[in-house]
């Protein structure tokens, strides 16, 4: 077991982690779906409604984070993902 640390300690990786997101906010993102979700995992259909798509050439723009980052990543054999300038 771990010994506990002070609350009041900074750890190194935090000011990284920081320094990490505030280099990965490029602006915005353009997602399109390329495939249909018959046969699809129910989980999958969840992801792809939340991200906003609702058929096969849908595109929907998002802000660049964490978030959609990982929802993106989950259906990737689904959709493209593009930079929006």
């Amino acid at each position: 077991m771990q010994p506990r640390l002070p609350v009041d300690v900074e750890l190194p990786f935090r000011s990284y982690l920081t320094k990490m997101n505030a280099k990965n906010k490029f602006g915005q993102i353009k997602v399109t779906q390329i495939k249909g979700l018959i046969g699809q995992k129910e989980k999958l259909k969840r992801t792809i409604e939340a991200l906003g798509l609702k058929r096969i050439d849908h595109s929907v723009i998002h802000e660049d984070n964490d978030v959609i980052r990982g929802m993106v990543f989950k259906v990737k054999h689904l959709v493209t993902v593009e930079k929006v300038s």
